[in-house]
């Protein structure tokens, strides 16, 4: 590593991640598809001219964009100009599912590449045999969609037509995707310029340098709170309900092995593969793993390769964590992917209670899918709506500190707006409110959950539903002591009569007018219940979060509504008997 002063270093460390942030912000906001623009599912990464990360805006991508650079690195670096562009989307190339896009782009001085550029964004259709590509039906990754192993589009700046358009072509929606992939190849764009900007200023040398320092002082630093922990291995298991096929209560397994300063994360005992679309690939199960590990150390330790030097993660081919091809994982990045991360905050929670709480949502999957006839009479899949996202929920507490929305990756991604999707769409929301005692109770509650009520257009025709809930908190538990949410659920009502969606709902057609109810649960809570403050619960009491029996029965405080107060006495009698009988 070259000697580079340390303030400059630092210096250059924030112009990198601020380089990074434009790169989102140009992507975010010139990207056509709503997915990208106002769910903001997209990351970015910037690489060593060997393919070492250095920087990303996403921690749960960062080993998933790591390996697709290393795949596209392995096939092109020496087949590549400073103008190329190239793109996949292959889950079993170091990707994640097919909706999951990567562009990757060198940049260039004096006539030699000296680092590269990635982003990645969700495209709203690549193809497959549901519109959206989140298909409960698929038993093979193409029923998801177009797989596209590492490409150029772009050739020494020139737009590769005959490429540009085999791929496109694959998408119901070419022309959203032509627009979305235009927003990120103007954010390498960015990105090349601002880097640009930072060589010129400080010099090929100082950026270079500055790149191997932040990786290095990221590996002391991580290195050295791991040396903090306990040594030895930790179990940790969580549980998927099922798997929309048949198979039921799917484990996920961890033994994390802590070792002076390296971690060890093997999966290998996990269930095997399902035949749907709850796989998750070895990159994608090892950026949902290092969630929890990074949320209980320093928040400013940098995120990159210094990180993944230190964490070893071993998977079985063949398993829910690294499945054989060509196995779907379309809903992977929801489930197991909550579960990835709930197993390992299991394993945590035996040397590190104080520090631990849920970083992945149990989250529903709910959305519907337009057909018409055209051109002959043939049926076209042309509009698709997601109802999952007006939900939230699902976030435990922690010690300090109540859970509240939705927790870690999933609490960046706002909710849409109720007015747009009643304008476009002609449905009505008329329900979209917390659930009382839906937190799981514990000396710090967990998250509220949420329920939505969404009633369909009477005018509507050809509307089918795809819905799939995962019933069981993926934390089954609540935290030293604490109590887990409420589970979710899902209904339809058509005409009155009340129908639950069990585990899953599969290309329905809708009744005009039908309406869908969706719960997301609650988090769980942390500590104890009876030791919960007195005046907390009856603050909670009087704003609707917990109810009357709720408060007696959970936390051993009982209310006198007439005075607001609590009945002191008749309180610490009910907490010593709950602790007792606990």
């Amino acid at each position: 590593m070259a000697d580079i002063d340390l303030i400059t270093a630092e210096i250059l460390r924030n112009k990198f991640l601020a380089a990074l942030e434009d790169m989102r912000a140009t992507l975010v906001n010139t990207a056509y598809s709503a997915v990208i623009s106002e769910s903001q599912e997209c990351a970015s990464g910037l690489f060593t001219e060997s393919g070492v990360l250095v920087a990303t805006d996403s921690a749960v991508h960062m080993p998933s964009l790591a390996a697709t650079a290393g795949t596209i690195l392995e096939e092109f670096q020496f087949d590549m100009t400073s103008e190329d562009v190239i793109i996949t989307n292959d889950p079993y190339s170091g990707g994640t599912h097919v909706r999951d896009f990567t562009a990757l782009c060198p940049l260039s001085h004096e006539d030699n590449i000296v680092l590269y550029l990635a982003v990645r964004a969700h495209m709203p259709d690549i193809g497959g045999e549901v519109l959206g590509g989140c298909n409960p039906k698929a038993t093979e990754v193409w029923a998801e969609g177009a797989r596209i192993t590492p490409v150029k589009v772009h050739r020494d700046s020139k737009l590769q037509k005959d490429v540009f358009s085999t791929v496109v072509l694959n998408s119901r929606a070419p022309e959203a995707f032509t627009l979305d992939l235009a927003a990120m190849t103007a954010a390498l764009e960015v990105g090349k310029r601002r880097l640009s900007e930072l060589i010129s200023r400080y010099g090929l040398q100082a950026v270079l340098g500055a790149m191997n320092w932040v990786i290095e002082y990221t590996d002391r630093r991580f290195a050295a709170e791991i040396a903090t922990w306990p040594t030895g291995e930790y179990e940790g298991v969580s549980v998927l309900a099922h798997d929309t096929r048949g198979r039921s209560e799917l484990a996920i397994r961890v033994t994390l092995k802590v070792s002076d300063d390296r971690l060890e994360l093997d999966f290998s005992s996990s269930d095997p593969q399902s035949e749907g679309f709850v796989n998750s690939t070895a990159a994608n199960t090892y950026g949902y793993a290092l969630l929890p590990i990074l949320s209980v150390i320093d928040e400013f330790i940098p995120k990159n390769a210094g990180i993944l030097r230190r964490v070893k993660i071993t998977t079985k081919r063949g398993t829910l964590v690294d499945p054989e091809f060509p196995a779907p994982t379309g809903w992977s990045l929801h489930h197991p992917g909550a579960e990835i991360s709930d197993a390992v905050v299991d394993a945590l929670a035996k040397f590190l209670p104080e520090n631990i709480g849920n970083t992945a949502a149990n989250m529903v999957m709910a959305s519907t899918v337009e057909r018409v006839i055209r051109y002959g009479g043939t049926i076209e899949q042309v509009d698709l709506r997601n109802y999952a996202l007006l939900c939230q929920g699902g976030c435990s507490g922690a010690k300090g500190r109540d859970g509240w929305g939705m927790p870690g990756i999933f609490a960046a991604r706002p909710l849409p707006s109720v007015e747009m999707y009643e304008a476009e769409f002609g449905g009505v929301v008329l329900k979209m409110e917390l659930m009382t005692d839906s937190g799981g109770a514990g000396t710090w509650r967990g998250g509220l959950g949420t329920e939505t009520t969404i009633r369909f257009p009477s005018r509507a025709e050809n509307l089918f539903l795809y819905a799939c809930v995962e019933a069981s908190n993926s934390t089954v538990d609540g935290f030293t002591g604490g109590r887990p949410g409420s589970r979710n659920a899902a209904w339809l009502t058509v005409a009155g009569e009340r129908r639950p969606i069990g585990q899953c709902v599969i290309d329905e057609l809708l009744e005009p007018g039908a309406e869908l109810c969706l719960q997301m649960g609650g988090g769980a809570g942390w500590g104890p219940p009876w030791e919960r403050e007195p005046g907390l619960v009856l603050d909670e009491v009087l704003n609707g979060y917990v109810s009357l029996a709720g408060a007696e029965r959970d936390y051993g405080v009982l209310i006198d509504l007439e005075k607001l107060t609590i009945k002191k006495q008749a309180t610490d009698k009910a907490r010593k008997e709950i602790a007792r009988n606990t």
